[in-house]
């Protein structure tokens, strides 16, 4: 029997490690940067649809339609474009800064229309319209 360790590994030179390790940091940077662009273009998807959603709501009110028909084309178009309404509601939720949008998750609450019905957060939801300079906030029944 031999006194000789058995070593199994490979012999790597630091020329090896240092370039495998480059490879690994440059997959990594890149995996990064395409998780990034690809947040990114979420993102601005989901502003977009809100914005969608909030232009549906004005060309209602301009049409002097009321606000069950406006809900019910905003059904339509989460139908067209096949967006399931918890995702439309967590997207809404999220738009803190959007009176209109406020205004739309405040009818959501009330009408309970794809949520449990709350006439305390439909209020909740008018007020935060109305602080942000939407008169329509002001304006709801409840």
């Amino acid at each position: 029997m031999s006194n000789k360790p058995n070593n199994s590994f490979t012999k790597y030179s630091i020329k090896d490690i240092t370039t495998s390790s480059q490879d690994v940091i440059q997959d990594s940077e890149e995996q990064i940067n395409n998780d990034l662009q690809q947040s990114c273009l979420d993102i601005d998807r989901s502003q977009r649809f809100v914005e969608s959603l909030g232009n549906i709501y004005n060309e209602g009110i301009k049409k002097r339609k009321n606000t069950k028909s406006i809900l019910n084309l905003i059904d339509q178009f989460l139908i067209k474009n096949y967006q399931n309404p918890e995702e439309v509601i967590k997207l809404c939720l999220h738009d803190q800064t959007n009176p209109i949008i406020q205004l739309i998750l405040g009818n959501f609450y009330y009408f309970g229309k794809w949520i449990e019905k709350d006439e305390n957060k439909a209020f909740v939801h008018y007020q935060k319209s109305a602080e942000l300079g939407n008169p329509g906030g002001m304006l709801q029944e409840l």
